[in-house]
């Protein structure tokens, strides 16, 4: 994602708000509840997860504000 931004000259932009535990705990138990193995939710992971979807949600916005395609959303946020 990364590298198409840096090819198309995009900056990341903003990415969205942060999750609540909530949301980490839910995501995590629809994962493993599909087989994947997951860690206990707590602050630490928490932080992690609301850093890299805010990473990645701001290269998507850039990137899908320059080809006009509608945006995904990356997980719930809990604040729609």
């Amino acid at each position: 994602m990364a590298h198409l931004c840096d090819l198309c000259d995009l900056e990341g932009g903003p990415g969205g708000a942060d999750l609540d535990e909530a949301v980490v705990a839910s995501l995590s138990e629809q994962l493993r509840l599909s087989g994947y193995r997951t860690v206990p939710v707590n602050r630490a992971v928490i932080a992690r997860i609301s850093s890299l979807r805010s990473d990645y949600d701001g290269r998507f916005r850039s990137l899908s504000d320059h080809l006009g395609a509608d945006r995904a959303v990356l997980t719930p946020d809990g604040h729609r």
